[in-house]
């Protein structure tokens, strides 16, 4: 009997940790009762290759309040979403949930917030993202300033 070495997860944890994650989103939308859990989105879940630990991530939408009370009644909530889990799946054991808050969605607003902050410079069109490209003009000309916008449109012609 060959013995499978420790590597990145085969297909069906890949398989279950996405039937845990739609179990887990169904039981927080329609059955989860608890006050303390507010809006939630389930982003990703991890799942041990023995299938034995689920790691749910969520994003809570609202404040640092919001945050902590919904990290309160998911950490409470664990063993109904266990429950529900073993209810609707066919597994041998049913993974031990564990709710980790997802700090990537929030560290990607954090620095989308940090570069909005940052002033343009009329020097700064390297990207061509301004949306100005000198095709705006009535007359159909550059304007005789030189600008990317005329030559650019020449080169692609030829």
């Amino acid at each position: 009997m060959k013995h499978r070495r420790a590597g990145p997860p085969g297909r069906r944890p890949r398989r279950v940790a996405e039937q845990v994650r739609q179990v887990v989103t169904t039981f927080l939308q329609e059955e989860a009762r608890d006050p303390r859990i507010g809006l939630v989105t389930v982003t990703n879940v991890e799942i041990s290759g023995d299938l034995q630990h689920a790691t749910v991530q969520y994003v809570v939408h609202g404040g640092s309040e919001q945050q902590a009370q919904t990290e309160e009644g998911l950490a409470a909530a664990a063993a109904a979403v266990r429950r529900r889990i073993g209810a609707e799946m066919a597994l041998r054991v049913v993974p031990e949930v564990v709710f980790v808050l997802d700090k990537g969605t929030e560290h990607a607003a954090h620095i989308a917030r940090l570069l909005a902050g940052i002033p343009k410079t009329e020097s700064d069109g390297s990207d061509g993202s301004d949306g100005s490209d000198g095709s705006d003009r009535s007359d159909g000309s550059d304007g005789g300033d030189g600008g990317d916008g005329g030559d650019a449109g020449e080169l692609k012609s030829d």
